[in-house]
């Protein structure tokens, strides 16, 4: 369905996804991609002057109207060797009227998706349903972080893991004093991490989704289950409470699997059912090729938001990219400041670089330009008063 909006330009507005019994949803997904000279072309002819910049980035855009955020350019030149672009799409993104230009950047860029929240909501009460540890060496957190919300998987790793979490809105809600009431306050929530290769926007892998979901094992109402009154109890005592698990016997512990892998519920088949909708923002693409263009909406740029910070080491880990050392990633800060200046020509001396000039810094100083030049980062010559250097595409 597509409305005009009072800037004069095609929105596009997302439906709900509602049922009789529960809500399903993405609650915040992370994007990432490393950007061609084309697509920053195509950004910047939708967006232009409308940047601040942040900590981390050159150029950032916040729509907290619609719950969208754009980073472009970090700062930082390591990260250019895998990305240099991130998209936060926050829950408001998937109920709001989504401008045109927007679904534009969606369709139009390889993005890939590195985290996906998605929520299945309960009209059931907390305190009545139990998420199960589907495998017993997975961490939990043992009991109610800050109070509210209960853990499968270490929330706190540095690895890339797959977590479950489990809350209750209302308590949320009254921390925030926002004076809303949830239709459906039981919320059970998966956040998918991936690496940057695994799940691309526009082709997204839903039997790696679907396979993962099979496997979680979630009660909404424990007074359900078809079982005696003296079994319901046990199983509602494992509440934040799951090493007592292991105290029950053998057979007990047996039966009380059996049973919630019997009546878990079908996280999958509500996932399979409301795939298309979760994704329908990716469903226009001819529909955004005749977008009106040069009409902008409005942007709040004092109303900023912070961007989870992008943790390198645990990236660079994860894909297994160039290794650089800490010197390295000084001395290419230093060079891509310097050229950055437009009073400082290409060539750098030897004291901008290495401090005074000695013969063993300089030999030092060759070593480390000659792994930048290996690793594609910079070209350089010598030449004899300093280092002629461009900085490559990888680098900038």
């Amino acid at each position: 369905m597509i409305i005009i909006s009072k800037v004069k330009h095609p929105i596009i507005k997302p439906l709900p996804i509602l049922n009789i019994d529960y809500e399903t949803g993405i609650d915040t997904c992370y994007l990432m991609c490393k950007l061609s000279p084309k697509d920053k072309e195509f950004i910047y002819e939708r967006y232009y002057n409308v940047y601040q910049r942040t900590a981390g980035y050159r150029h950032s855009l916040f729509l907290n109207d619609i719950g969208f955020t754009m980073h472009l350019s970090p700062i930082d030149p390591k990260f250019h060797c895998h990305f240099n672009a991130t998209l936060k799409i926050h829950r408001l993104f998937f109920t709001s009227a989504i401008p045109i230009e927007i679904i534009e950047i969606l369709n139009h860029i390889d993005w890939r998706i590195i985290r996906l929240d998605i929520f299945y909501d309960f009209k059931t009460r907390v305190l009545d349903s139990l998420l199960f540890k589907h495998h017993k060496t997975l961490f939990d957190s043992g009991k109610l972080y800050e109070n509210e919300t209960f853990y499968v998987g270490n929330y706190n790793s540095k690895r890339r893991g797959h977590i479950l979490a489990h809350y209750d809105r209302q308590i949320k809600e009254q921390k925030r004093d926002t004076g809303i009431v949830h239709q459906f306050p039981n919320r059970m929530e998966v956040r998918f991490k991936w690496k940057l290769k695994e799940m691309p926007l526009h082709n997204i892998q839903h039997s790696m989704i679907l396979k993962q979901l099979k496997r979680y094992l979630f009660i909404s109402d424990i007074e359900q289950l078809n079982t005696d009154k003296w079994r319901r109890n046990r199983i509602r005592k494992l509440q934040y409470n799951f090493e007592l698990f292991s105290t029950y016997p053998a057979k007990e512990q047996k039966k009380i699997r059996e049973l919630v892998k019997l009546e878990r519920e079908p996280l999958e088949i509500m996932y399979a059912a409301n795939a298309h909708e979760l994704f329908n923002f990716m469903d226009y693409d001819e529909k955004a090729a005749s977008s009106i263009n040069g009409s902008v909406p409005p942007v709040d740029l004092l109303e900023s938001e912070t961007f989870e910070e992008f943790d390198y080491e645990e990236f660079k880990e994860k894909e297994g990219g160039n290794h650089m050392d800490k010197q390295q990633q000084d001395l290419l800060t230093k060079i891509t400041n310097l050229l950055q200046d437009p009073l400082q020509t290409p060539l750098i001396d030897h004291e901008q670089l290495c401090g005074l000039y000695s013969r063993t810094k300089v030999n030092a100083l060759n070593e480390q330009l000659n792994v930048l030049r290996d690793e594609k980062y910079i070209d350089f010559s010598r030449e004899e008063y300093g280092f002629r250097i461009e900085l490559l595409p990888t680098a900038i």
